[in-house]
């Protein structure tokens, strides 16, 4: 890993961002670099920097399927959905057993309202990385929506087996899993109980990306 990728990983991303300038003074055709700078200037919020960063890097290599996801990934938060959908299926058309990316698809999709195709994308990507909880928060908040009360409960109890990576994370899933049992009719007082003491997460809406973007 690079400087300026070890930086990003400590969560100093000034850091990194004034190493990965200075490797792309030193090799300006870089594209991995260039893909690492997009992947900051996303972190950063600086989403109109990230994707100029991530387009150059595509024009150097444009075959990187790390790219291509990490495109979808800023079109999808810029609200460019169309163009969220298309640059992730590049990215699988180049790297069709990408977890993060069959994730990223069912998010688009999710968003788009295409909710079946949503669900198809998440279990893939469950398929591929059981473990990722981000992907099974996912499954079950479109299980939820899709009115199948049951399986969403078991998703997210799931979520919780798996952890979370902070507090918040655990409220939703919490708050999901009470709002499921009211649905059902079942384990009322628990359900109430889970939505009290949980009650305003905000509704899910996750961007992966790729290890750079971490």
């Amino acid at each position: 890993m690079n400087l300026g990728g070890i930086y990003q990983e400590l969560g100093d991303l000034d850091q990194a961002l004034e190493a990965t300038h200075k490797s792309l003074e030193l090799n300006a055709d870089n594209a991995y670099a260039h893909m690492n700078l997009g992947t900051i200037f996303k972190q950063l919020g600086s989403l109109d920097k990230a994707l100029d960063a991530t387009i150059k890097s595509l024009k150097l290599k444009a075959d990187n399927a790390d790219a291509y996801m990490n495109l979808g990934s800023i079109f999808q938060e810029l609200g460019h959905l169309d163009k969220a959908l298309d640059a992730t299926l590049k990215s699988l058309d180049l790297k069709v057993d990408n977890g993060n990316a069959h994730m990223n698809l069912g998010s688009i999709y999710q968003e788009l309202g295409c909710l079946d195709q949503a669900l198809d994308a998440t279990l893939k990507a469950l398929e591929l990385q059981p473990d990722n909880r981000d992907a099974a928060y996912q499954k079950g908040v479109i299980l939820y929506v899709l009115n199948r009360f049951g399986e969403a409960l078991h998703g997210f109890e799931e979520v919780i087996r798996l952890k979370a990576m902070d507090a918040e994370e655990d409220k939703k899933a919490l708050s999901y899993k009470g709002r499921c049992l009211l649905k059902m009719g079942e384990r009322i007082e628990e359900g109430y109980r889970m939505m009290r003491k949980n009650e305003g997460f905000v509704r899910f809406s996750y961007h992966s990306d790729s290890p750079g973007f971490n």
